[in-house]
């Protein structure tokens, strides 16, 4: 597993953005899901992904993840996650995280990026994935009301439209997509 921060130019000036908001101490963020999908690319592997997600109240969303494989899939299942920011009053995107990891692997290991860490961590409570593989073909895994409130978003993120990706792959070829369309906003406090 690995992580790569793509633009680090662009990466330090959204660094420098956090820490100007943080240093106002005046304002909160306010983050949004505006769109969860999920596609699949074949009939084979993946039987069938389902994704919805529901807003519990500001800052507060619960989104259900559903796949079924037709066959087991082993150590040639891959993902690629990768989070874009595009700052709001910028054109430009920020390519924030690009990880690229072993399904399998995933299973096992625990993740040291503290950036995503706490989200991994609410993704292993409520999912039913196997603690190894093999990823059982026709069993429904889910991820059932994954909570993603403002404990996971710092008050100090900045005003930003966001997107991330997962991708899975079985022997290299994409199978299916998960995409998160979003934004926060900075707000002052009354």
């Amino acid at each position: 597993m690995f992580m790569k921060i793509v633009n680090a130019p662009m990466a330090l000036l959204l660094c420098m953005l956090i820490i100007l908001i943080e240093n106002t101490g005046c304002r909160t963020a306010i983050f949004e899901i505006k769109n969860v999908t999920c596609r699949k690319y074949n009939k084979e592997p993946v039987k069938q992904i389902s994704c919805e997600f529901v807003k519990r109240g500001t800052n507060n969303y619960s989104i259900t993840l559903q796949t079924t494989f037709s066959r087991n899939l082993v150590r040639s299942f891959k993902s690629h996650v990768t989070i874009d920011v595009m700052p709001s009053n910028s054109r430009q995107i920020i390519h924030l995280i690009d990880l690229r990891f072993n399904s399998c692997m995933f299973l096992q290991q625990s993740l040291t990026n503290q950036l995503i860490k706490p989200l991994i961590a609410e993704f292993k409570r409520v999912t039913n994935l196997p603690k190894k593989c093999p990823y059982k073909k026709d069993v429904l895994y889910e991820a059932k009301n994954f909570s993603l409130t403002k404990s996971f978003i710092p008050s100090y993120f900045p005003s930003v439209s966001y997107n991330t990706t997962l991708h899975h792959y079985d022997r290299n070829e994409i199978i299916g997509t998960i995409q998160i369309f979003g934004g926060s906003e900075q707000k002052s406090k009354r």
